[in-house]
């Protein structure tokens, strides 16, 4: 990932003289790399750790009950989350849910210590709920094409879903959803970022907000 040892050159050295805990997120459409730009930044990052949103969703059955998908705030634990980021700011640690794909919900949990900076991972992360509490915030975007091929591999391959089932999510999800609730996210953000097709990111704009 060209631009990613450039991401964590910035971060560092803004808040490299405080001693708090520091929040970055890490937002945009789903099939974007979020998660995998996450991992390769927290890898580069001194005393780091990778907080995954998706493990707060609403069991699937929620989700479908209330017609619902990842981006809309129903379809996220939003209290749970937030109550964690409070958490991680003030140094403590908790137990985070763990989302099992099979079973449609979270069926455990793991104990999340909080680092020096810590990497919120998911569509929902840059929303304003949570704005508050997140020191930087990135926002990854691309093109429809590479958001649906991402989801195809992903929610087929491993996961079993069925093709007609990836579509009908992308179609609400990242079509309908999304622009709604995470796309006014993006003129908040300090770092917007361009992912392509092999999941290379490129620096798109860099600012203060």
């Amino acid at each position: 990932m060209p631009h990613t040892p450039r991401v964590a050159e910035i971060i560092q050295n803004r808040f490299n003289r405080l001693s708090a805990p520091i929040v970055v997120a890490v937002g945009g459409p789903g099939g974007t790399g979020k998660s995998f730009f996450s991992r390769n930044l927290s890898g580069l990052l001194s005393n780091s750790a990778v907080l995954t949103l998706d493990d707060y969703k609403e069991a699937r059955a929620v989700r479908a009950e209330k017609g619902v998908y990842g981006p809309h705030p129903s379809a996220n634990k939003m209290d749970l989350i937030l109550d964690h980021l409070v958490h991680i700011k003030q140094g403590k640690s908790f137990d985070q849910p763990v989302y099992c794909s099979k079973a449609g919900g979270a069926a455990t949990t793991k104990r999340f210590q909080p680092a020096k900076f810590n990497l919120l991972d998911g569509e929902v992360s840059t929303y304003r709920d949570f704005r508050e509490w997140v020191d930087f915030a990135i926002y990854i975007e691309s093109d429809w094409k590479t958001q649906l091929m991402s989801r195809v591999v992903r929610d087929v391959e491993e996961r079993g879903h069925t093709p007609e089932k990836v579509l009908t999510t992308f179609l609400n999800s990242n079509l309908r959803e999304f622009p709604k609730y995470g796309e006014p996210t993006r003129s908040q953000a300090n770092l917007i970022l361009h992912c392509d097709s092999d999941y290379q990111v490129t620096i798109r704009e860099c600012r203060d907000v």
